[in-house]
């Protein structure tokens, strides 16, 4: 039986897709891959408690534009930016996947669309053998 797209889906039931309805089908199906874990990454923040009997909101470390989902197969280290069809990366996003690639020896994709990350994690463990860091170029926005 054919499996139906996360689009597919979304429009059975009259919900419009959206990048984070996405990204939630990216990490159930990689997950499902052998030797392979992957979350997603919190770029908003957190809610912690100021001392005073409130709380205020914490900015997670990273800053802005790091990758919607991070992950390890056979032992590698990856991220894939989630974009929807159409939509380009922006400047800072762009600039957070170069220096994880050069400073942090990982590799990052942009995908857009379920099939794109499965493609993009295969791709990393048939690169394994590879003695430099690499970007993987599945729909990588120029």
């Amino acid at each position: 039986m054919r499996r139906l797209s996360y689009r597919r889906r979304a429009e059975m039931v009259g919900v419009r897709p959206t990048e984070a309805n996405m990204v939630e089908a990216i990490l159930q199906t990689i997950n499902l891959m052998p030797k392979t874990f992957a979350w997603r990454m919190e770029t908003t923040g957190s809610v912690r408690r100021d001392g005073q009997g409130g709380f205020k909101m914490v900015r997670n470390r990273g800053g802005r534009g790091k990758a919607d989902i991070c992950g390890v197969t056979h032992g590698l280290g990856f991220v894939l930016e989630a974009k929807m069809p159409g939509e380009q990366l922006k400047p800072h996003q762009a600039a957070w996947l170069k220096d994880y690639v050069e400073c942090g020896g990982g590799y990052a994709a942009v995908v857009r669309s379920v099939e794109d990350a499965e493609q993009a994690v295969r791709e990393i463990f048939f690169e394994k053998g590879v003695q430099s860091v690499t970007t993987i170029k599945v729909g990588l926005d120029k």
